[in-house]
């Protein structure tokens, strides 16, 4: 049985899918979210695949295969995520794929951390204003959102966020993310900051 998937092409000028066959020696390679390459009017170009095993109304030998696996990309729930996207903010939905994907070619993600490690976090004291209050919103079942002044340092919430598992952090620089890793590395905490360890982050 022919196996075809749906790729859309890493052109900002094509927000447009197109139906493709799979070699069999990509088979295993080969989810939504992977990143190819294909052949387009007449030149090879980058894409993701982003639908499976569809039913295309391409007839059979019309079909080309996919020329390239180029690796990993991002996860199904994030693919689903940005058609969504770009159809709110009326964008292209290539733009928000390209910011989801690694800068280079990810073949191998590595094997996860089987289970979460104990961790000697600092504890907060009763002056951490901060990390208290940090502490009171994540215990809350609703979501909460945590206001701190500008010149206040809010790397004690994320401490105590920590604790809890796996933490996303968005700051505005690169430079802040690369400061803020290194405290967290210092207290033993493992640690991805993008792009250069989108890899690990997403093993």
């Amino acid at each position: 049985m022919l196996r075809v998937v749906r790729v859309l092409p890493d052109e900002p000028a094509i927000d447009k899918v197109f139906d493709y066959l799979v070699p069999d020696s990509f088979d295993a390679l080969v989810r939504v979210g992977t990143m190819v390459r294909v052949e387009l009017h007449g030149r090879r170009v980058g894409g993701w695949v982003v639908e499976d095993n569809v039913e295309s109304q391409t007839e059979p030998d019309r079909l080309r295969p996919i020329a390239k696996v180029r690796g990993h990309g991002p996860p199904t729930a994030v693919v689903a995520l940005t058609e969504w996207g770009a159809w709110r903010w009326a964008g292209r939905r290539a733009i928000l794929l390209r910011a989801a994907s690694p800068e280079r070619a990810v073949v191998s993600l590595g094997a996860p951390r089987s289970s979460p490690r104990r961790l000697a976090l600092p504890v907060a004291t009763a002056g951490d204003d901060v990390a208290l209050l940090a502490r009171d919103a994540l215990a809350r079942p609703a979501v909460s959102v945590l206001r701190v002044p500008p010149a206040t340092d809010p790397f004690s919430a994320m401490i105590e966020a920590a604790r809890l598992g796996d933490v996303l952090v968005i700051v505005p620089s690169q430079v802040r993310a690369t400061l803020i890793a290194r405290r967290f590395r210092r207290l033993g905490v493992p640690v991805a900051v993008l792009p250069n360890d989108w890899a690990r982050a997403a093993a």
